[in-house]
C-alpha cells in the first residue's frame, strides 16, 4: 500500500510527521486587524464631536397637555415650550430617570414572570421501514409521541415570589414618580433661569 522508507517507518507515518508543523499553524480564524481610532486632531473637535453625537442621542421630549396648558398661561407666545422641549432632551440627569424607569419596568416583569410556570410542548414521530415488502408489511412501525411538560415552577407557599413581585411593583412606581419630579424640577429651573 504505503513504499517503506529507509527502516521500519512507513511513508504514511513519516508524512504525517512532516505536516505536523505546517498544520499545526494553520487556523481557520480569522487574522484580526485592530480597528482604526478616531482620534480628533484637537480637543476643540473632540467636544464638537460629543455634543453631535449626544444631539443625535437625544430623543426630542414631547410635552404633556398640562406643561402646554401652563407654559401657554406663562407666555401666550408660546416662546417657552422650545426652550423646555429642549431642557428635556438635553438633560442628562432626566434622561437617567428615564433609564432607571425602564430598568425597573424590566425587573418588574421579571419579577412577575416568575410567579407563572414554564410550559414546554414536544411532539415527535419516527417511522421504521425496510426495502423488502414482506419485511416492511409485517414489521413496519409508526410511532408518535407528544409531551406537554411544565418546569421551572415554584409553588409560592408563604408568599416569597408575590413579596419579590410587589416589591418590584412598588421599585417601578417608585421610579416612575421620580422621573416625573425631576422633570417637574428641570421644567422648574428652565423657567427660574429664564
Amino acid at each position: 500500500m504505503f513504499p517503506k522508507l529507509s527502516g521500519d517507518v512507513p511513508a504514511w507515518l513519516m508524512a504525517s510527521v512532516l505536516a505536523a508543523p505546517w498544520l499545526a499553524g494553520c487556523s481557520m480564524a480569522p487574522h484580526y486587524e485592530r480597528p482604526p481610532q478616531a482620534v480628533p486632531a484637537t480637543f476643540g473637535q473632540l467636544r464638537a464631536a460629543a455634543a453631535a453625537t449626544a444631539a443625535e442621542q437625544a430623543a426630542p421630549a414631547a410635552l404633556t397637555d398640562q406643561e402646554r396648558e401652563f407654559l401657554g398661561a406663562l407666555t401666550p407666545d408660546g416662546a417657552l415650550a422650545p426652550l423646555v422641549v429642549r431642557a428635556l432632551a438635553h438633560n442628562a440627569d432626566y434622561r437617567l430617570a428615564a433609564l432607571r424607569v425602564e430598568q425597573a419596568r424590566a425587573q418588574y416583569r421579571v419579577e412577575r414572570s416568575a410567579r407563572l410556570p414554564t410550559a414546554g410542548i414536544d411532539a415527535q414521530q419516527t417511522r421504521q421501514s425496510f426495502d423488502d415488502p414482506a419485511l416492511r408489511e409485517r414489521y413496519q412501525q409508526d410511532l408518535s409521541r407528544a409531551g406537554i411538560a411544565i418546569s421551572d415552577y415554584e409553588l409560592d407557599v408563604f408568599g416569597r415570589l408575590k413579596s419579590l413581585s410587589d416589591a418590584a411593583r412598588e421599585h417601578y412606581l417608585a421610579s416612575e414618580a421620580g422621573q416625573e419630579a425631576a422633570r417637574g424640577a428641570l421644567v422648574a429651573e428652565v423657567l427660574t433661569g429664564r
